[in-house]
């Protein structure tokens, strides 16, 4: 499980990093392009947007393995333990479900737009809204690891556990 949890970690990790810099270059380029050469680049704001879209769904799943994401702790602080404990079972089950519909819904709109281009790259939309049923996927992932992982008792994957092996 462990293999497993780091190898999605490092795809997600490699995939923000793409993104990022993706980000970073073609927007430092249309700087450079507009004011160095007095000219614009019609597709480095398009390129940086569709970049932006993924690196945001692919660092949503990365919170959703460390249980980054946003959470109400405050009333499941009061509970005791075994409350507490089903409760986030509960939570998890919903995430499930929710995870579920996403990428069944994303695949679909993904399907449908793929015949639309972008206005400036040329390519299809549906490298865009892949971006949903992928992140959704790897959601879906997370969320089954961290059922199994409270499930045998094993410690948090949240806050304070990154490093540790």
């Amino acid at each position: 499980m462990r293999t497993a949890r780091r190898l999605a970690d490092g795809i997600l990790f490699v995939g923000m990093v793409i993104m990022l810099t993706i980000i970073l270059a073609s927007v430092c380029l249309e700087v450079f392009w507009r004011f160095a050469l007095g000219g614009s680049l019609p597709w480095s704001g398009e390129l940086a947007t569709v970049s932006l879209v993924w690196m945001v769904f692919l660092a949503g799943s990365y919170a959703v393995s460390t249980k980054a994401n946003i959470r109400i702790e405050i009333l499941a602080l009061w509970l005791p333990a075994r409350i507490r404990r089903r409760l986030e079972v509960a939570i998890d089950l919903l995430l499930l479900a929710l995870f579920a519909v996403l990428l069944v819904i994303g695949v679909r709109h993904t399907r449908v737009i793929s015949g639309s281009s972008t206005y400036t790259l040329g390519v299809s939309q549906g490298y865009v809204y892949a971006a949903v049923p992928v992140a959704a996927a790897f959601m879906l992932f997370y969320t089954v690891l961290n059922l199994v992982e409270d499930q045998r008792g094993a410690p948090p994957t949240g806050e304070g556990s990154e490093g540790k092996a």
